[in-house]
């Protein structure tokens, strides 16, 4: 809130958002925490353009928040923001967030179906917990250098992005790195990785010179340890985002010439009505979210694989 006031006095940007009483110094100090719909639509109010800044971050889901009248005027409901909170959930199962979020089920079920507000703290922790790119929704609102501390992890998260599309088989390896059979393993890690990911020794080598460089690594007791996820937006880097998107097509492609006797691949040709396609992309794309849930709430880490999703149509 202290990045959306900008230059402005606390009192004149108070006056600005139509409060009688010096409210920035209350949010600002932590003694009030604003509704979402109240921080969004002081940011409407002071000239952020709220609808793009949304869009920026998610296409799809900007035309659910919307912004009523100009200037002083502007508003935001909060029942858009319970429907932009619910399709970023999909069909993630309530206890999942929950156990993730620290917030109960009953509240959750609340606020998803707009029975209660939600405060900004609290809208914070579930993008975090949803999506992964709480920095990024940060910075399509304000100035992020403006807020500090999201402006260090923004920079780390650019910094992973950027090593894993420069290097794709990183976050391959990131994973294997963390399954209990590499940290069993006496085997040295580039040959260990080498040969469970089938890729050279040099690659390998190549991409935990690349992990320890951004951070996301460290050599503790002769063994790599991972430090945080390697977490990547495709979505602001189209070209990018295409090379890496071949890359592991590419990959599942390969397998198929020697598949393992769990992998599993599927596919299916078929003519429907527009609407019923739309009904299999949408569960195409719930889908995905589940799968990305499910591993972020997974507290073993067993095995690693790769999921790839394609859906695509002949029109």
């Amino acid at each position: 809130m202290r990045a959306v006031r900008a230059d402005r006095s606390q009192i004149a940007f108070s006056r600005r958002v139509g409060c009688s009483s010096n409210v920035a110094a209350e949010w600002e100090s932590g003694r009030r925490i604003p509704s979402v719909a109240t921080a969004l639509s002081c940011c409407a109010r002071v000239g952020i353009d709220v609808a793009a800044a949304l869009a920026r971050f998610h296409t799809a889901t900007a035309p659910l928040i919307q912004v009523r009248g100009k200037g002083k005027r502007a508003q935001i409901e909060a029942r858009g923001i319970a429907e932009w909170l619910a399709a970023h959930r999909g069909r993630t199962r309530a206890t999942e967030i929950a156990a993730r979020s620290q917030l109960s089920t009953f509240r959750l079920s609340r606020i998803f179906n707009a029975k209660s507000g939600v405060n900004l703290a609290d809208f914070f922790l579930l993008v975090s917990v949803m999506t992964d790119r709480l920095t990024d929704l940060i910075a399509a609102l304000v100035d992020i250098r403006s807020v500090p501390h999201a402006a260090r992890v923004h920079a780390e998260l650019e910094a992973s992005r950027e090593l894993a599309f420069s290097q794709p088989w990183t976050s391959a390896v990131l994973a294997v790195l963390e399954t209990e059979s590499y940290l069993a393993s006496h085997e040295p890690a580039a040959s260990f990785l080498a040969k469970r990911l089938g890729i050279d020794e040099k690659t390998a080598a190549d991409a935990l010179v690349g992990l320890a460089g951004a951070g996301l690594i460290a050599e503790r007791g002769g063994k790599y340890r991972v430090l945080r996820a390697l977490t990547i937006d495709t979505r602001g880097r189209p070209g990018a985002s295409l090379g890496l998107r071949r890359h592991w097509a590419n990959i599942g492609a390969e397998r198929l010439a020697a598949p393992g006797a769990r992998d599993l691949f599927s596919y299916n040709v078929f003519s429907v009505s527009r609407a019923d396609f739309e009904r299999i992309r949408e569960l195409e794309q719930q889908y995905f979210r589940e799968a990305r849930a499910i591993v972020a709430a997974s507290s073993v880490s067993e095995v690693a694989g790769l999921l790839t999703v394609q859906l695509f149509e002949w029109d």
